[in-house]
């Protein structure tokens, strides 16, 4: 472990996995990216960063999935970000522990990116406005998870609006043995013409059914426009989907992103589930 540090001086940081109650794919932007709107919920489920400072101006990195440090690594894209704005050479020897499945539409390396963003927003004294600058160029998902709880996302994902968190309901995940890359998953939408027209208002009015825990409603507005095309191409999707839909007792089921993690929605006095997380408890999670 690369961990030098006393412990005084580690920071340890929780990064909280999402899932999307809430996912309808839109048109294809000149950019490359599509338009979405989705509502975002963190998890209690999390990957753990222990973050020492060095005095060598490198960062050296230690992972239970020996990530490489690297362009292709969020935490590497946020640190970059970071030392060009500020001209600095940043030091810190950093543990990740990953417990949150890669290409699982769980947002995981997009919650590690969203640590390292809040730690080195408080370090270096930065804005919010380049934080979320930040946020938005590493990733989709970032913006929102900078400050988690329960979010509607527009855009690419960058807008994100925060109209209250939802607590009192767990989830039940269920990962089937294949990863679905997000260009993979889009690809499937664009193959089959599934763009969307996009009305924020649906996602306003899942958030306002879940608030009052109106479970026909839930069901009724809740989807993921990746779902019908992933459940074609993929059968092991396919079978962990039907599986869950099983359970009469769960509010819903759903993919969550672009896959290839299924969900069940419960009220939180399910055992065995990973409850939903608010903003408070987000910003709590960054502790010494």
């Amino acid at each position: 472990m690369v961990i030098t540090g006393s412990e005084q001086n580690q920071h340890h940081l929780k990064a909280f996995a999402k899932v999307n109650l809430f996912l309808a794919v839109g048109n294809k932007r000149d950019d490359g990216f599509h338009n979405i709107l989705s509502l975002l919920q963190t998890i209690s489920l999390y990957d753990e960063l222990v973050i020492a400072e060095n005095d060598l101006r490198e960062c050296r990195l230690e992972s239970n999935l020996n990530l490489k440090w690297n362009e292709k690594n969020t935490l590497f894209r946020v640190v970059n970000a970071v030392e060009n704005i500020t001209g600095l050479n940043i030091g810190l020897d950093i543990f990740l522990n990953t417990r949150i499945p890669p290409a699982a539409g769980l947002g995981g390396a997009s919650a590690d990116a969203a640590a390292m963003i809040r730690f080195l927003k408080s370090r270096y004294s930065l804005s919010d406005e380049t934080a979320s600058s930040i946020a938005a160029e590493v990733g989709s998902d970032v913006p929102f998870l900078l400050r988690g709880g329960t979010g509607i996302a527009a855009s690419r994902g960058e807008l994100v609006e925060y109209p209250g968190d939802i607590s009192g309901y767990c989830v039940k995940l269920a990962l089937p043995d294949i990863r679905i890359s997000t260009p993979t998953a889009y690809a499937l939408i664009d193959k089959l013409g599934r763009q969307e027209d996009l009305h924020q208002e649906d996602a306003v009015l899942l958030h306002k059914a879940l608030t009052e825990e109106d479970r026909n409603g839930i069901s009724d507005v809740s989807r993921n426009s990746f779902e019908e095309p992933i459940r074609r191409a993929f059968p092991e999707v396919n079978r962990v989907f039907e599986n869950l839909c099983a359970d009469n007792s769960a509010i819903l089921t759903r993919l969550s992103g672009s896959g290839s993690c299924v969900f069940n929605l419960y009220h939180q006095n399910k055992g065995k589930c990973f409850a939903f997380v608010t903003s408070d408890e987000v910003e709590k999670s960054d502790g010494p």
